[in-house]
């Protein structure tokens, strides 16, 4: 008997320890703006390939939308990254 208890509190406490990592995975990309997924350090760098790199750019921005947006604003032009 004391066996089957402990077999259920290990099963508990394993759903318990998935579910707070899934709660936080989903908390921490919350506030991040849309974009491909990326490798820890090297990032990005084997999706572009290495001729004609704009149009990998190109279909980013198509994809993900434009990296920056532009403010006019009397004789200046603000450009701010998202």
């Amino acid at each position: 008997m004391a066996t089957l208890f402990l077999f259920l509190d290990v099963i508990g406490a394993t759903v318990a320890i998935i579910l707070a990592i899934r709660i936080w995975a989903k908390k921490s990309t919350a506030h991040c703006p849309p974009g491909p997924k990326g490798y820890p350090i090297i990032g990005n760098l084997l999706d572009i390939p290495s001729t004609q790199e704009w149009l990998a750019f190109a279909e980013l921005g198509d994809k993900y939308g434009e990296p920056y947006r532009s403010f006019s604003r009397d004789d200046f032009t603000w450009k701010v990254l998202l």
